[in-house]
């Protein structure tokens, strides 16, 4: 009987201790124009700003650039240019790395792994903002899943912010604009 309840109590500790924590994301758009341009949005990426304050020896600015090219290049929505005629400005506004560790233990013990990027596309031509996308990615819970989570949260965010990107790319009419 002893063996029997050490194997059950090992099991829910084995269980609890998987639970998974998965990325959430929430994002808000603010559209000046829609897009108008023909079938793909022909774009530049600058490089991203760190505007956490953090003193951290990983380079955000970096990761965050390099991320967000990947990520439209993935998509096959965009077109990457140097000399494009709109530009992706991006801006890493947080960023927390949370513990897994703390995830496990409850949302009182303050866990948390998030990131808040805003892209803005400009318009180099007339000198304007066409649409700015914020999106703020964040893995609350989870135990031996969420580990990690720092090195993939900043994917998450920009994985929204193309997504969001991919549905002003579709113009006013909600298809690829001519």
């Amino acid at each position: 009987m002893r063996n029997g309840r050490k194997r059950t109590w090992l099991h829910v500790i084995a269980t609890a201790l998987l639970m998974s924590g998965c990325a959430t994301a929430q994002s808000a758009i603010m559209t000046q124009e829609p897009f108008q341009g023909g079938e793909r949005p022909v774009m530049k990426v600058e490089y991203c700003q760190d505007l956490t304050g953090s003193t951290q020896t990983r380079n955000l600015q970096e990761e965050g650039t390099r991320l967000l090219t990947e990520k439209l290049q993935t998509s096959g929505r965009f077109e990457i240019s140097p000399d494009a005629p709109l530009a992706l400005r991006c801006a890493i506004e947080g960023f927390a790395e949370g513990s897994a560790l703390k995830r496990w233990a409850g949302p009182w013990a303050g866990g948390t792994t998030k990131a808040t990027v805003a892209v803005t596309v400009w318009d180099m031509v007339r000198d304007k903002m066409l649409t700015l996308v914020r999106t703020q990615a964040v893995v609350e819970g989870g135990g031996l899943y969420s580990m990690g989570a720092d090195r993939y949260i900043l994917g998450a965010a920009f994985d929204d912010v193309v997504k969001q990107l991919e549905v002003w790319a579709q113009g006013p009419d909600g298809g690829p604009s001519k």
